[in-house]
């Protein structure tokens, strides 16, 4: 077969047979180009949610600054957000009302310098398959002996 083509090809003008290879090239760079546009939306996607995570985690963690978690975390009235404020030992001390009795969902630690520590996460329990971004900030008095954690879905990955 790769012979009867070679020969078939051969048989063709040169006018064809360059504007087949001008037309490959064209669509092998109009390939290449749309793979690196959906690398760049997606980064954008992920950066945003982190941000908007990092906001809004913010806001509980300045809700446990002011001392021990009591009551309903900042941000967790809808129902849906997953959020866990964790001591340094990794037992929970508060979460939302979705994630209450839950065991520490969040395994990373947040940074020691203050900026927001994302991360993806799977398989939390609450009734979809997806993945999340969460975000984890020091709280806490003194910014240290808390972490709180704040979970935002990634639109369109569920499992």
């Amino acid at each position: 077969m790769g012979r009867s083509f070679a020969r078939w090809w051969a048989g063709r003008s040169p006018r064809l047979r360059l504007t087949a290879a001008a037309a490959l090239v064209i669509a092998a760079g109009l390939a290449g180009v749309a793979v690196l546009l959906v690398a760049w939306l997606h980064a954008g996607l992920i950066r945003q949610l982190d941000q908007t995570a990092a906001q809004r985690a913010s806001a509980v963690a300045a809700a446990l600054t002011s001392g021990k978690p009591s009551g309903s975390l900042p941000g967790s009235e809808d129902g849906s957000t997953p959020i866990q404020a964790v001591d340094n030992h990794g037992r929970v001390q508060a979460s939302s009302a979705n994630l209450e009795g839950e065991p520490r969902l969040f395994s990373f630690p947040a940074s020691g310098s203050g900026e927001p520590r994302a991360r993806s996460v799977h398989g939390l329990p609450l009734g979809q398959e997806a993945t999340w971004r969460a975000v984890a900030l020091p709280a806490g008095p003194g910014r240290g002996p808390l972490t709180a954690v704040r979970a935002a879905a990634m639109p369109g990955c569920e499992e």
